[in-house]
């Protein structure tokens, strides 16, 4: 009977030395990939977002009928998952020959963005082709912040910034 006691303080102890890092592990997995879905889902909305003003905003030669809000409500629609008062974005024309004068800029919160009822793109950015860029940035902060800040260096658990971008031409 007492070897039996031995034994189950000794499961006990390699409870202790696997078990708990590999919870550790398991719950660093599950948050890892909430973070890749968060950062893809980002991507794609403003990839769709782009493609939607690609194709919508360029009858602003005699009309804008395209306003900021019909842009980040598409960008809303496809970012699941995100919560709107965390998505930082950024809308700019460009112009130039070589493509890199930015000519106007819009930023706004997502949650601000669908309504403002601002056209976009502005009448003078209606020479086309027009190039534009969107840039959205979200703060992830995954649960392993909760464990560990990760110290005072320029590396922390606590948050990363997402971001992502998109850079077309208006079609029409």
């Amino acid at each position: 009977m007492d070897r039996n006691r031995k034994r189950r303080g000794i499961a006990m102890v390699e409870f202790a030395f696997t078990g708990i890092p590999l919870m550790f592990i398991w719950i660093s997995v599950v948050q890892m990939a909430l973070g890749m879905w968060h950062y893809h889902s980002e991507q794609y909305a403003v990839k769709q977002a782009g493609k939607y003003l690609a194709e919508h905003g360029g009858d602003c030669t005699t009309t804008c009928n395209i306003e900021v809000k019909d842009v980040a409500a598409v960008l809303q629609n496809y970012a699941i998952g995100i919560p709107p008062s965390a998505l930082q974005v950024t809308f700019k024309t460009i112009s130039g020959t070589d493509h890199t004068t930015v000519t106007n800029t819009k930023s706004c919160q997502l949650d601000a963005c669908v309504t403002d009822t601002t056209a976009w793109p502005p009448s003078n950015a209606s020479t086309l082709p027009a190039d534009f860029s969107i840039m959205a940035e979200f703060r992830w902060s995954p649960a392993i912040g909760i464990v560990s800040d990760g110290g005072h260096g320029s590396f922390m658990f606590g948050s990363f910034w997402l971001p992502a971008y998109t850079h077309q031409l208006l079609l029409y």
